[in-house]
């Protein structure tokens, strides 16, 4: 329940024959959990006190009122009632008298605070006009906003008499979801794209921008149903034969081609079309054309990072990798967060025909990348991991796979890649653990049982087939899950070396230390023995001095036998850290 006020500016006179206008008080959208605590109730009269003198000010007095303090005393209890919803504004603008009732919500997206200004009709209680969304990045810069927007709502209500149709206030709302879906909010322009179809059933365009902002949060039923409903309101709306066939390309139908030719015939400048189109074409494996259609997506818009990746993919699956990163570059510099760039990028890195180590080294670059910017991929572990097996590093390949398998302890791909890199160390015990799990997970993944007798036999395992990267930006490999777990596998890959002969360096710096503690405790007796032989002498003549130099020599015995506990020791230290770290 709420407590509705309504607030009003003190005018002198009021005329029964006007046009009667109530400005309800400010009030906090009930959506923005927390805002409350962010505004008092001085903010928000002062926001109701603004329009209403914006209004007394726009208004002209001789054909409208808004109310005074006088006339919500002389109607006792209407002023303040208890109620629910939008109605009881309606019943209270009624009761007062009043012709229209203006209404200003404060609510926060994100770090902005908005404010929306509307006007209903008592009589009808239908939404006669709507401000444009004012933003700002403090409750304070608000005020000034509101100044320059809301006068021009009042403006335009009253160029039409406050008589203004449905259809026209659905525009209103139209124009801010295709603001919002602009800014990426496209939670909020569906919103606004609803209230738009509400006042305006039959509004086309309406129900298509809809269905894109649906399509692009990844409700494609939804988006479809919008598509179909704009299609049949205006067959020849371009836009929604170029979403219904995007939605189809998300849904993985591979045959609705026709509506993006359609979209291309109607608007032959639609640039989404052909992108569409040429997601269709790669998807059939027809990558020529999906090419072509990419190069026309991005002859009519060049500035958008998606196009780039696709035609990418498309190179990079006809093994021209070269012309691949190019795109994948365009991509990244366009977008430098995407993520899938830097991954595919990556992956033509590591596929160039006689890839070098400086390629591979690229490769492990962009996979890390790749990783810092969503750190839980596993899928990206995984192909970095590969990477390393290139370069015959199998200790930083086996901790990929172990994190990705850390990430989706049912991962098959991992728990295959992982047994392999470990059957290539010579490691069989774990490597057959692997195996056994990855047949656990999915009894006929690729070769592994064939794999798995090799290495039972004591045969090396082969090199694992290498993986396309995804085709469409989101989609990741499948995995075959079961409900049990796998069986458990020991993670710990620290006692693996990135290098072949890190024993024998941990075992020449241990060696080395000991000879220095070695030498250090030898030097300890001859301090011992050169002392004893410093004291005698001096007990028996009874003067220092005369032995100044047997003394210098205790001390330089000393020094020699610190020097080597000191050295001995690092050396020690040294060997037990490749030990632990490699």
């Amino acid at each position: 329940m709420k407590k509705v006020v309504l607030q009003m500016l003190i005018l002198a006179g009021f005329a029964f024959s006007a046009t009667k206008i109530a400005v309800i008080g400010a009030e906090i959208d009930q959506a923005a959990v927390g805002l409350q605590k962010e505004l008092t109730e001085a903010d928000l009269n002062h926001i109701t006190r603004e329009i209403s003198r914006l209004a007394a000010k726009e208004f002209p007095k001789s054909d409208y009122v808004i109310m005074t303090d006088e006339t919500y005393l002389n109607m006792g209890d209407a002023v303040l009632q208890d109620c629910d919803g939008e109605n009881c504004y309606i019943a209270i603008g009624k009761k007062i008298g009043a012709d229209y009732i203006v209404k200003s919500i404060v609510g926060k997206f994100r770090s902005t605070f908005t404010l929306s200004v509307e006007i209903y009709d008592t009589k009808n209680g239908n939404l006669f006009g709507s401000s444009d969304l004012i933003d700002a990045k403090d409750i304070g810069s608000l005020i000034p906003k509101m100044r320059q927007i809301v006068p021009i709502l009042f403006k335009e209500l009253i160029a039409g008499g406050l008589q203004g149709k449905t259809k026209n206030n659905a525009e209103a709302y139209y124009k801010s979801g295709n603001e919002y879906f602009a800014k990426g909010e496209h939670d909020i322009a569906i919103s606004e794209y609803t209230e738009a179809i509400r006042l305006n059933p039959k509004f086309a365009e309406a129900y298509s921008n809809r269905g894109r902002a649906y399509g692009i949060k990844g409700d494609n039923d939804i988006a479809l149903s919008d598509f179909n409903e704009a299609i049949r309101l205006n067959p020849k709306l371009a836009w929604a034969y170029a979403g219904r066939c995007a939605a189809n390309v998300n849904k993985g139908y591979d045959d609705r081609i026709s509506d993006c030719n359609q979209a291309i015939r109607l608007d032959p400048k639609l640039e989404k079309a052909y992108y569409n189109r040429g997601r269709l074409y790669g998807s059939k494996g027809d990558y020529d054309k999906a090419i072509s259609d990419f190069n026309e997506s991005i002859r009519l818009d060049s500035r958008w990072a998606l196009t780039y990746y696709m035609r990418g993919l498309m190179y990079s699956n006809k093994k021209e990798h070269d012309r691949a990163i190019s795109d994948f570059n365009e991509a990244i510099r366009l977008d430098p967060k995407f993520v899938e760039a830097y991954s595919s990028r990556g992956f033509s890195y590591a596929m160039i025909e006689d890839s070098n180590k400086a390629n591979l080294d690229k490769s492990i670059k962009d996979y890390s990348e790749a990783i810092r910017l969503n750190p839980d991929d596993a899928e990206k572990y995984v192909y970095r991991g590969l990477v390393y097996e290139g370069k015959e590093d199998y200790y930083r390949a086996i901790k990929d796979y172990t994190e990705a398998i850390k990430l989706i302890p049912n991962y098959a791909w991992a728990y295959y890649t992982r047994g392999l890199a470990y059957g290539k160390k010579g490691d069989k015990t774990r490597a057959i653990a692997d195996l056994e799990s990855v047949l656990q997970i999915d009894p006929n993944y690729a070769d592994t049982r064939e794999i798995l007798e090799k290495i039972k036999e004591n045969s090396s395992a082969p090199e694992p087939p290498a993986q396309e990267p995804s085709t469409y930006i989101g989609e990741a490999w499948s995995t075959s899950l079961v409900d049990e777990p796998p069986a458990k596998i020991d993670p710990q890959v620290g006692e693996y070396r990135p290098f072949k002969n890190s024993f024998w360096v941990a075992l020449a710096l241990d060696v080395i230390g000991a000879g220095f503690v070695e030498y250090g405790l030898y030097k300890n007796g001859e301090v011992r023995s050169k002392r004893d032989e410093y004291r005698s002498k001096s007990a028996k003549s009874g003067a220092d001095s005369e032995f100044d130099n047997d003394w210098q020599k205790v001390e330089d015995a000393k020094t020699a036998r610190n020097v080597s506990y000191v050295l001995g020791s690092i050396f020690f230290a040294a060997g037990i850290g490749v030990h632990i770290w490699f």
